[in-house]
């Protein structure tokens, strides 16, 4: 990541997002910030987590709180894909997001326990998204010029009335 133009605007809300009290935390805090903020953090959350540990990962830690609102925010960047595959994975959880981690989690046990054999047995988890995963890392490297250019190119823009 770029050591300024995003993350510069970014760096003093990133203690002042809570993800971990749950949805209503989790959007009160939200509402306070810039909309430039907001867009640019829930982007830069989204793609460092992805990218840490994968979508298993994102979706199983607290973070995954966020996914919907990702979702508007790569698509604000300009990089529809990118929006498009958080939309794609946020599908195997069904019609309505769950919001809480422990909802997410169950779900992701479920999938782990029902594909569960003696071949994959040593695995630590079985995650369902390790193509969307690979997608994922190469849009971030190519959509929009890759993830940190357009969030410069966005961070830099003058906000429209």
């Amino acid at each position: 990541m770029s050591d300024s133009g995003y993350v510069a605007l970014i760096e003093p809300y990133q203690d002042k997002l809570n993800i971990y009290g749950g949805a209503e935390a989790f959007e009160s805090d939200l509402a306070v910030m810039p909309e430039k903020v907001r867009v640019l953090l829930l982007a830069d959350l989204t793609m460092g987590e992805v990218c840490n540990g994968g979508f298993w990962q994102y979706f199983s830690n607290s973070s995954g709180i966020v996914a919907p609102e990702a979702v508007a925010a790569f698509d604000t960047l300009g990089l529809p894909n990118m929006a498009n595959m958080v939309r794609a994975t946020m599908g195997f959880f069904g019609a309505d997001y769950p919001r809480e981690r422990e909802q997410r989690q169950a779900a992701l046990k479920a999938h782990d326990e029902a594909h569960r054999t003696k071949e994959n047995a040593g695995l630590e988890y079985l995650s369902p998204f390790e193509a969307a995963d690979e997608a994922f890392y190469m849009l971030m490297a190519a959509e929009g010029g890759g993830f940190d250019v357009a969030a410069d190119r966005y961070a830099q823009a003058e906000v429209q009335p």
